[in-house]
């Protein structure tokens, strides 16, 4: 599992010899008080209610800390966080013929 996947896409890219390689930002920022920021900034406790059972199936937690992290993050979010920034980057490439990946 890489973790900063996103910022080696580019050299991934240009190792499959691919051309007009742009990489463009679109991480994702919310803010309290601002419009949006409830729904952004649950991202992380969806996930860890809708994808974490497969984290508890493969064996890297128990299903009692997925819980617990998932109910602890929430309470974070509702109560302290006042700012979230998801990091996303979008890269493309070119292969030879002009196809665009």
């Amino acid at each position: 599992m890489d973790n900063a996947v996103a910022d080696h896409l580019e050299q991934l890219f240009r190792e499959c010899e691919l051309a007009g390689i742009t990489v463009t930002d679109q991480s994702e920022r919310v803010c309290r008080g601002e419009t949006g920021f409830d729904e952004g900034i649950q991202i992380w406790a969806e996930v860890a209610a809708s994808r974490g059972h497969q984290l508890v199936a493969d064996g890297y937690l128990t299903e009692e800390e997925r819980s617990r992290a998932e109910a602890e993050y929430r309470e974070w979010a509702r109560e302290e966080a006042e700012e979230q920034i998801l990091y996303l980057l979008a890269v493309e490439g070119t292969k030879a013929g002009g196809e665009t990946d």
